[in-house]
């Protein structure tokens, strides 16, 4: 509502129109309250895949074969054929036999690296195998674990104890110096954390002084295979049936 307030100059009147109520601007609006970072949602990480990733189960066996077949152009080169150790025998059973009970070191050594590369190891090998499959579907990862612990074993092998360990002997004319330096580049290969490149350097001494000591090929990637499937049945059955993420029993 307004109303005219007549003011008088000399000899000129004039008009002049102001509000009755003089409007208040509007208040401010009031600041939004602070949001702590405490008070924000927390966004859950990304779950791993329910069912096995087929796509990287079939690109991890290619891959450990094609670093197999790689040694052959590379032992060419130097003159040596990584299968010559792979020697054929009757008694193949009585191999095996003595090749499981070399694995007993290596697996203590697996069993004891700790809880750090116990853990990062489940967490890959979920994304790989899927969070449910090793309850719902036990079959299924037993027989991914052995095609992927045969592809290691052969693949591994092949190349390091088959190839570039008697590469690096040939080249140095000390096979404890090829088996060092071929260990130091299969380790630096694994070396997802510092504790497991320890883990994997140690691994391939072992593998290497077998090769050394049984001159044959089949030693190592008989335990090499056998470490690996061992290694996948104790970080999936045994992890998630007889423990919680994270180290609490489920026993109580």
């Amino acid at each position: 509502m307004r109303v005219m307030v007549t003011m008088e100059r000399p000899g000129f009147p004039c008009q002049k129109w102001q509000p009755l109520f003089q409007q208040k601007p509007p208040d401010s609006e009031a600041p939004s309250p602070e949001v702590t970072p405490s008070d924000q949602p927390s966004i859950p990480p990304p779950a791993s895949p329910r069912s096995p990733n087929y796509k990287t189960i079939a690109a991890l066996v290619a891959g450990e074969l094609l670093l197999g077949l790689l040694a052959f152009p590379l032992g060419h080169v130097f003159k040596i054929n990584p299968l010559a150790t792979a020697k054929a025998t009757s008694g193949f059973g009585p191999l095996a036999a003595v090749s499981a009970l070399l694995t007993l070191p290596a697996l203590l050594l697996h069993l004891t690296s700790g809880r750090e590369i116990e853990d990062m190891l489940r967490e890959s090998l979920e994304g790989i195998f899927g969070s449910d499959t090793a309850k719902k579907r036990p079959a299924v990862v037993i027989a991914i674990s052995v095609l992927l612990s045969l592809s290691a074993g052969m693949g591994e092998e092949v190349a390091f104890r088959g190839a570039l360990q008697p590469i690096f002997a040939q080249a140095t004319g000390q096979p404890m110096w090829g088996l060092g330096i071929s260990s130091l580049i299969f380790a630096a290969l694994h070396a997802a954390t510092p504790r497991y490149f320890l883990l994997a350097l140690v691994l391939s001494v072992y593998l290497g002084c077998l090769q050394l000591r049984y001159c044959n090929l089949w030693v190592p990637i008989l335990v090499h295979t056998l470490f690996d499937v061992v290694g996948f049945m104790q970080n999936h059955f045994w992890g998630h049936w007889g423990r919680k993420k994270g180290g609490e029993s489920r026993a109580g």
